[in-house]
């Protein structure tokens, strides 16, 4: 177990805590914040790359600052946000690279290639492969390390939604079925809702910890990011932007029609009830408002926001 006791962390200039956290093997947490709340640099005194300026890190008992580097890299590997694409190295290449300074046969590079979906480009060097592939490719890399846990630092943030969604669910194959304790940062709390153990909430100072839903219902996360403008929404995990509602209009639709068709009407600044007797608009092998009938939504929201 990898143990935060009582830990102030960061600058002079800024400091956190005193802040306690606990990472066990077999779970993946996901770390959330605003801005900079200090999601890095909690990651980062973790590592050891930043000394805390108060309390004490403990690996398996042991405290952090009395470990060598080698000591820790046996034991946590680390994915920074960006890695670079070099041109000279493979994919093999990269994975023979080991902080911890452990042989890697290419009896073994192979299961670990294949188990995160890149055995395909073990011969193919880093400046070939897209960002998705890259980022695979030196989570491979941590795995290699045969840590027992693995911190990650916003490894998916610059990624398209499905090579987002094949890293998240890559770290939970991870974490389950290798039993290894993940920690990675993360702006995408919608994502994170939906597939973290634990949301490790970094907050005015201090870290809340638990399964997603249980901070979703005790308020954790729309008081850490709520706004005039942007609100959490606890039935659906999801955020809602806050539009102002200039006129209100009724609709009768059902199952998804009336899902999309509310959320459409709310966007463009309506406020949207469902109405059973003369809704202004029905749903019915197309859309009909007033007489007219449209096989669209969008050709509804442009005669509604023309009329006003």
């Amino acid at each position: 177990m990898i143990q935060s006791k009582d830990i102030t962390i960061g600058y002079s200039s800024k400091k956190i805590g005193p802040i306690n956290h606990e990472l066990k093997e077999g779970a993946l947490q996901i770390l959330i914040g605003k801005n900079g709340a200090g999601k890095s640099t909690f990651l980062k005194s973790i590592l050891g790359i930043l000394p805390v300026i108060g309390g004490e890190i403990r690996l398996d008992n042991k405290k952090i600052v009395d470990l060598s580097a080698t000591e820790r890299a046996d034991q946590i590997a680390y994915v920074a946000s960006v890695n670079p694409h070099i041109s000279h190295i493979t994919v093999t290449d990269l994975l023979n690279i080991n902080p911890s300074n452990k042989a890697i046969t290419g009896e073994h590079l192979k299961p670990i290639a294949k188990q995160l979906g890149i055995e395909h480009l073990l011969n193919k060097y880093l400046d070939e492969l897209s960002d998705g592939e890259l980022q695979k490719a030196y989570i491979a890399r941590a795995f290699a390390q045969n840590t027992k846990y693995i911190l990650l630092d916003e490894p998916a943030s610059h990624l398209d939604i499905k090579a987002k969604l094949e890293i998240f669910l890559i770290l939970k194959e991870l974490a389950h079925h290798h039993n290894k304790g993940i920690l990675c940062s993360s702006h995408d709390l919608e994502l994170a809702v939906k597939i973290a153990d634990q949301l490790v909430l970094l907050r005015d100072d201090e870290i809340i910890s638990g399964a997603p839903e249980d901070l979703i219902l005790n308020g954790s996360i729309a008081k850490a990011f709520n706004s005039e403008k942007i609100g959490f929404n606890k039935k659906t995990g999801s955020f809602d932007l806050c539009l102002k509602h200039h006129k209100t209009i009724t609709f009768k639709a059902d199952g998804n029609e009336a899902y999309w068709l509310e959320k459409a009407l709310n966007r463009v600044g309506f406020n949207a009830k469902m109405e059973i007797h003369n809704p202004d608009i029905t749903v019915d092998n197309g859309y009909h408002y007033h007489g007219y009938h449209f096989t669209s939504i969008g050709e509804l929201l442009t005669l509604i926001k023309a009329n006003g």
